[in-house]
């Protein structure tokens, strides 16, 4: 790869995070007066086929998961668009990104002119939507609070969330395929990717965008005066627990899908009647051992107090005990540091390869399995993906996620 890539990531290199795929060439083909032959268009076609050239031809797991998830994703969502020149055409035969390798310039820069045409009506047709997304957000939390899994705060955090993004930023298929994702927040953006039920037309909002919407606003209450998990446990020890954030917020969407049996208290998704097995699988099966009466007796409404909290908290202060004194009695050296280690690891570990087959948390529950002398594995109860994207009846479907910049 070229050194000026090798640092990047896939997103990254293709400079399509929060941004369509091929926005530059849009920016400079309009600044150009729109002449097809502009020097400086040309230009940006032939550095952005480069960069794509040089994703494909990446060998690493992470990039090929990438390069795979992307065209899948555009494969859903865009490629059977009725105004998509390029749907019935037989000159992908490897993937979108792998055409764009080899294209033209010209070709490189309709692609460009159209994906981002379409970005543009997709940001429309959501920003339409948008209220009634915000609505359904805090009737789920109003939901949860009235089981008694939120505190009664949670709402007002949520409220401010919802405030602080403003606009959801719409995801091309690029940007959503290549990260993994249906959505993620970070401290300036809240971002949906197209799930709709009939995606290439971009009609049809579901539980699935509904779902999503919800589980971003909640990460985004960090900007909002909750606590999370992603600013630490207590003051002492602020390192990002994205091993518990994630985990917990999926639980929580989970439990707000189906009203008739919310099932708060089963984390385990392979026990839950409902459960989307989909999304955080590994964490959420780990997060189910850890809280168990048997281990660290961690209930769910402790883990939610916790969340809404303040660092210092006393429910935050009791959650950071228990947690501790869980992975120090089965760390083989009873290592005090052992969970802050193992957040640490996780969080240093690519999202690839978080929770996902032979991941960080799968070895990790194979390894309390034979501790506790347990042959089966999560393996064994349901086969599990190659990577964070499984497809059901033609819709895809990514692990949700948040991210920091």
């Amino acid at each position: 790869m070229n050194e000026s890539y090798k640092d990047l990531s896939p997103v990254e290199l293709l400079d399509c995070r929060a941004k369509p795929f091929g926005y530059a060439i849009k920016d400079a083909y309009v600044a150009s007066g729109a002449p097809d032959n502009d020097l400086n268009v040309l230009a940006k076609a032939s550095d952005l086929r480069k960069r794509v050239s040089a994703l494909v031809n990446d060998e690493s797991p992470a990039f090929r998961n990438a390069v795979r998830n992307a065209n899948v994703m555009y494969a859903g969502t865009d490629k059977l668009s009725a105004d998509n020149p390029w749907y019935d055409h037989d000159n992908m035969p490897h993937g979108t990104l792998q055409w764009l390798a080899t294209a033209s310039d010209t070709e490189v820069v309709q692609f460009a002119l159209w994906n981002t045409s379409r970005q543009i009506k997709f940001q429309t047709k959501l920003s339409k939507q948008q209220p009634m997304l915000e609505a359904e957000t805090i009737r789920k939390t109003k939901s949860l609070i009235d089981m008694n899994v939120f505190p009664k705060n949670a709402a007002d955090h949520v409220r401010v969330s919802i405030g602080h993004y403003g606009t959801i930023l719409a995801m091309d298929a690029f940007e959503s395929g290549l990260e993994s994702t249906n959505g993620y927040t970070n401290d300036r953006i809240i971002a949906l990717a197209n799930n709709y039920d009939l995606p290439w037309d971009m009609d049809g909002i579901n539980q699935e965008m509904i779902s999503t919407t919800f589980h971003e606003y909640l990460h985004g209450t960090k900007m909002g005066g909750a606590g999370t998990f992603m600013n630490g446990l207590t003051s002492g020890n602020e390192i990002p627990f994205r091993i518990l954030e994630e985990p917990y917020v999926t639980h929580a969407t989970e439990i707000t899908r189906d009203p008739r049996l919310p099932q708060p208290e089963v984390i385990n998704p392979y026990e839950r009647y409902n459960g989307n097995i989909a999304t955080y699988v590994s964490e959420r099966h780990l997060l189910s051992i850890i809280c168990a009466e048997d281990a660290a007796n961690i209930p769910i409404d402790l883990l939610s107090e916790a969340y809404f909290d303040q660092l210092n908290s006393n429910a935050r202060r009791t959650l950071e005990k228990k947690l501790k004194k869980f992975f120090t009695e089965i760390d083989d050296n009873h290592n005090d540091d052992a969970l802050y280690e193992f957040a640490n690891g996780y969080e240093a570990t690519h999202m690839s390869s978080r929770g996902n087959k032979n991941s960080y948390v799968e070895n990790y529950l194979s390894a309390l399995f034979a501790k506790q002398g347990i042959e089966s594995t999560v393996e064994d109860e349901m086969m599990r993906p190659d990577s964070q994207i499984t497809t059901t009846d033609d819709k895809i479907i990514f692990d949700f996620t948040s991210t920091s910049e």
